[in-house]
């Protein structure tokens, strides 16, 4: 097989053989497999849309957090323990950085225009971030991982004091 990078492509098109897909300056392309990573701006996207707006969503927002949190040493990939609210399940993804802790909240939804607007989510983060960080120390406890009296501690903090303590390297947030 042959792997292109970074080429445009213009027009894909599924056919009988497989996808074809024709890229700027590289002519016709047919092939089993064609893997988008554009997202929802792709043009594979748009042609199986047809045109419509996507009808559900992910919303991702984290960061990494270089003070306030614990710095784990473990990863979560896809951890939940809070109950779905406004239709909305949360799930974290944790996992250590040079410079702290890398966390991610998300969440899959549909697109409805009344969903609650991005900035509830993000709010709806910095109140359970305390709470999935002593979930991960006590869940870490019971494996035999041990932190520090002061990491112990920042996670025992009210919700104010706590998000109020918190430094981030890198912040991300999007849908």
């Amino acid at each position: 097989g042959e792997m292109l990078d970074m080429v445009d492509v213009n027009k894909p098109n599924a056919v009988p053989t497989g996808s074809e897909a024709l890229g700027g300056g590289k002519g016709t392309v047919t092939c089993s497999l064609l893997v988008d990573c554009m997202g929802h701006f792709s043009p594979v996207v748009k042609q199986l849309r047809g045109g419509q707006k996507p009808d559900s969503i992910v919303l991702v927002v984290g960061g990494c957090i270089t003070e306030g949190v614990p710095k784990f040493t473990s990863s979560d990939i896809l951890a939940s323990f809070t109950d779905a609210e406004r239709d909305m399940q949360y799930f974290w993804e944790t996992f250590p950085a040079k410079e702290g802790t890398t966390m991610y909240m998300f969440t899959y939804c549909d697109a409805d225009q009344s969903r609650d607007s991005f900035e509830t989510f993000l709010e709806s983060f910095l109140q359970n971030l305390p709470a999935y960080c002593r979930e991960r120390l006590e869940a870490g406890e019971e494996i035999g991982i041990k932190l520090g009296g002061d990491e112990m501690a920042a996670a025992l903090r009210d919700v104010d004091d706590f998000v109020d303590d918190l430094k981030f390297s890198r912040f991300l947030f999007g849908a």
